[in-house]
């Protein structure tokens, strides 16, 4: 143990700090959702404001410890316009849920997976164009996608959130701007595309 260690340790067992702490520890854990709830209610708020157009929307999932944790993961879907379609693309990004809230990764994903396999081939164009612009990971679900943030522990995402505040909102909307502006005017041709064809 460090020194800092050793004289937190040497604070905690003194009896009237001990039962204190065991008083914090209950509620600290709904402190820690409270406040990345705050984070992403701020980041929804920010990316509102940016959006290329009117028509477009912004979806924040349903952020609770239970629900979160069920789905394995919690974000933020960025929806096109006039979209009628069973299933269609959007911009998304993510965050996985659970005792350690490991990396932030976004990009273009189906609102659900397309139970057919022509659509694959109806959004090849657009995925290369993703893949060009650094989106090189992708799946049946998502058709390109990329770490946002790099690996950390929610411990050392809350850490930074509180110390950096606003500047870290600002660090993610500049990827998700980029992200929303370059590939935009493809994903609703693209849209488009699939929905004459399906």
């Amino acid at each position: 143990m460090d020194p800092y260690e050793d004289e937190i340790t040497g604070f905690l067992l003194e009896k009237e700090n001990f039962l204190l702490a065991l008083d914090i520890e209950k509620h600290f854990e709904k402190a820690k959702d409270q406040l990345h709830r705050q984070l992403w209610e701020k980041l929804c708020a920010n990316v509102e404001g940016r959006l290329p157009e009117e028509s477009w929307s912004v979806e924040l999932d349903e952020f609770s410890g239970e629900s979160s944790v069920a789905r394995g993961y919690f974000g933020m879907s960025i929806l096109p316009p006039d979209q009628t379609a069973q299933f269609y693309l959007m911009f998304r990004v993510e965050q996985h849920a659970g005792p350690t809230y490991l990396p932030l990764y976004g990009g273009v994903t189906w609102t659900e997976v397309p139970g057919i396999s022509a659509a694959g081939n109806l959004i090849s164009s657009f995925q290369s164009q993703l893949k060009e612009d650094g989106f090189t990971r992708s799946n049946e679900k998502w058709p390109g996608w990329r770490y946002i943030r790099g690996l950390s522990s929610r411990n050392d995402f809350l850490r930074e959130y509180i110390e950096r505040g606003d500047d870290l909102i600002e660090e993610i909307i500049g990827q998700l701007g980029m992200m929303v502006e370059r590939h935009s005017a493809e994903l609703i041709k693209t849209n488009k595309y699939i929905q004459e064809r399906i």
